[in-house]
């Protein structure tokens, strides 16, 4: 395990004996020549040489190391270097195959060639010869040189018939002058098996029924030169077709035979026709095919299957269809035919099958249809009985029965929408009114869906319409500029079964326009201003010439400490109301009567009769017509509604400016807008006394110069002075 120096010494007859000192590192391993040389004897002679290595590093210690060997030579006069000399050469049948030996003459005649005689030996010597002979005194020889060797060829020749194996021969060299000198080399042929397999049919079957056996007889030869391992296997039957051997493997000698079954099921329901399948047989070296067919016989069968209900309802008069399938499940084409008996063939005419007869394929299904119509009478259940039958084995049949039944179905329809009002400013609540009818039978409940420009915006079921009768559905929404359509559709879902689905919807345009706005803003307000002087001048003038009446001072409009429009409750059933500014306002819900002031108080008031306010007028009236309407409504004689005192000192200190702009927000938004409940139309309401209908007028007259409508400058500007 560590480096050391070794001795080797060599001794024998044939090498000169020397000792040659080598180093050598740790397990080590080296590879050394030694020159042995023999002279002129006669083959056969052996001699040995000892071989003796010492380590030097063990001597030092004391214990010296040491191991010897012995090598053993014999001479010849013949050897060869190629791989004949290795071991054993595969050859097949037939083949011929040449290599070189090395020939030398070691008998010392003075001259520098010599004559061997060659000879082949062993059980293939007749397959073996050494090239290039002379004939000399009767013996095949050669002329080689003395003490140097030189090539000669041999040829190895295998029959063309022979079993496959190992064969020995032998080449001998004697020498002509010294017959004591002899050389043998031996040498070993294998030869290569040949494999060669036969399978021929001996007999095969006729033509089979799905669900029986077919036999084949197979006679299985070895032709090969050796002994050989058959398997044999059908990889190309048709998928699902069992089958099986005889004899799987077999074991067969060089030119033996064997005869082998195969036998191959048919399943049930294979199609009929010729199929075509294959043996394969699979030796050590090769592998044999061969092809088989057989015919299958064959089988007609059909069969009819329901695809829609068996009972089917309908109205009298209705034609009505029973649907089912026709299968082929026979192993050949086949034409189908389709009959049908009952007394739904013949009460419920006009009867029809979508068709009578048709050509199936194996294993397609065709669609069908039997037709028939509900008979007036009511007098059923009325029944069919559908018999399917194969035409190429009319023994092969299927049957269905089918029953029919007479019922009145409704038919919903929707009529009669209208909108009110017809002509909606933004803002305004429309009420839309229809009328849900059911024809021909009762309707226990059908949903309705509300659409506005194709979105859904409402919906819910009407419950027990009687035949022949209907049902009035209200439904309100809030209106939005510009143009709209509202639909009404029924059973979007198609939960109700009628007759009819063509009249479940219904529709109607409508369009919603903004006020006129006034572009006449200081036109208009010194129109006000003259227009309200003369009416306070023309009250005053004539107040003496009428009866004396007890009136509260007139209602003082100030800018408000809270923005207009307020969200209110009504104070006796608690509705939200929307009100427009301070003053009083009618709940639409309880028809209660209440006040707000400028700050957002809210308290009852003693209800007051108004007319109900027109449509602003689309342009300005001109200063004579304000006058003339000044002088009609004058005539009268209002009373004064309850204001608080307050307002008094106020207005007294309002400028014709400053109502103008307050008039502007009161004509803006003159009644009061509902938040939650839309309210219905309020009859006229009884005239009340006369001083405060005066009053009221006197109040109208101080505004009602006031254009019907800001612009949109206007409402920015006032919104703006609020904020």
């Amino acid at each position: 395990n560590g480096p050391d120096t070794f001795e080797v010494a060599y001794s024998g007859l044939w090498v000169q004996n020397e000792m040659d000192t080598f180093a050598f590192e740790g397990f080590e391993t080296k590879e050394i020549t030694i020159l042995v040389n023999s002279g002129m004897v006669a083959p056969g002679s052996e001699s040995m040489v000892l071989v003796q290595v010492n380590s030097t590093k063990s001597r030092i210690a004391g214990n010296e190391v040491s191991d010897t060997t012995t090598l053993s030579f014999i001479v010849t006069g013949m050897i060869t270097y190629s791989e004949w000399g290795s071991g054993p050469v595969g050859l097949n049948q037939g083949e011929t195959r040449s290599f070189d030996v090395a020939i030398l003459s070691l008998f010392d005649s003075g001259v520098p060639t010599s004559r061997v005689i060659t000879e082949v030996g062993g059980s293939a010597e007749t397959w073996v010869s050494f090239d290039d002979t002379e004939e000399y005194e009767g013996e095949d020889t050669l002329v080689v040189p003395v003490g140097e060797p030189d090539l000669f060829s041999v040829t190895v020749n295998v029959p063309e018939v022979t079993a496959a194996g190992n064969y020995l021969f032998s080449l001998t060299v004697t020498d002509y002058n010294d017959n004591s000198h002899v050389s043998t080399l031996w040498f070993t042929v294998n030869v290569i098996q040949d494999f060669n397999i036969t399978v021929e049919i001996i007999s095969t079957p006729p033509s089979v029924n799905p669900g029986y056996s077919a036999e084949w007889l197979l006679d299985l030869t070895n032709n090969g030169n050796g002994i050989d391992s058959i398997t044999m296997n059908s990889t190309d039957a048709p998928e699902s077709w069992p089958f099986t051997f005889s004899d799987s493997v077999v074991e067969l000698l060089s030119d033996r035979n064997k005869i082998v079954v195969f036998t191959l099921d048919i399943p049930e329901g294979t199609s009929s026709g010729e199929y075509f399948l294959s043996i394969d047989t699979q030796s050590l070296g090769t592998s044999v095919s061969v092809p088989l067919n057989i015919t299958v016989s064959s089988v007609h069968r059909v069969s009819a299957s329901v695809t829609s209900e068996i009972e089917l309802t309908g109205q009298p008069g209705e034609p009505v269809y029973f649907q089912f399938d026709v299968s082929n499940i026979g192993n050949t084409n086949d034409t189908v035919s389709v009959t049908a008996t009952g007394t739904m063939m013949s009460q419920a005419t006009p009867t029809d099958f979508g068709w009578n007869t048709k050509s199936i394929s194996i294993s397609e299904t065709e669609s069908n249809w039997l037709k028939a119509t509900v008979p007036m009478s009511n007098d059923g259940p009325w029944t069919a009985i559908v018999t399917v039958a194969s035409e190429g084995d009319p023994s092969q049949i299927s049957t269905l029965q089918f029953k029919l039944f007479g019922v009145t179905l409704p038919d919903a329809g929707i009529r009669d929408l209208i909108l009110t009002p017809s002509d909606p400013k933004p803002g305004d609540n429309v009420m839309a009114r229809f009328t849900i009818t059911a024809a021909n039978a009762p309707i226990e409940s059908i949903y309705y869906t509300i659409y506005l420009d194709g979105t859904i915006i409402g919906g819910d079921r009407a419950y027990s319409i009687e035949a022949g009768g209907s049902k009035l559905i209200s439904y309100s929404f809030e209106a939005t500029e510009g143009s709209h359509t509202f639909m009404v559709r029924l059973d979007v879902d198609g939960e109700l079964e009628e007759t009819d689905t063509t009249n479940n919807e219904i529709q109607q345009s409508i369009t919603v326009e903004k006020s006129g706005v006034s572009n006449l803003p200081i036109y208009l307000a010194v129109v006000a201003i003259v227009l309200v002087g003369g009416a306070v001048l023309y009250r005053y003038s004539t107040r003496d010439n009428r009866p004396s009446v007890e009136t509260k001072m007139e209602p003082v409009v100030t800018e408000s400490s809270v923005t207009f429009p307020l969200v209110l409750n009504c104070i006796q059933c608690g509705s939200r109301v929307r009100v427009a500014r301070p003053g009083a306002f009618r709940c639409p819900s309880c028809k209660s009567v209440a006040g707000v002031n400028s700050n957002g108080e809210i308290g009852s008031v003693k209800e007051k009769s108004s007319d109900k306010s027109s449509e602003p007028p689309e342009r300005p009236p001109s200063s004579t017509e304000r006058r003339l309407r000044m002088e009609e409504v004058l005539s009268e004689e209002p009373e004064v509604p309850e204001e608080p005192e307050d307002k008094e000192s106020e207005a007294s200190e309002l400028s014709a400016s400053e109502k103008l702009k307050l008039f502007r927000q009161e004509e803006a938004s003159r009644a009061p807008e509902i938040v939650e409940e839309e309210p219905e139309p309020e009859p006229d309401p009884p005239k009340k006394e006369k001083k405060q209908e005066n009053v009221e007028v006197h109040r109208r007259a101080e505004v009602s110069v006031q254009p019907s409508a800001d612009s949109d400058e206007d409402r920015v500007s006032r919104k703006t002075e609020r904020w």
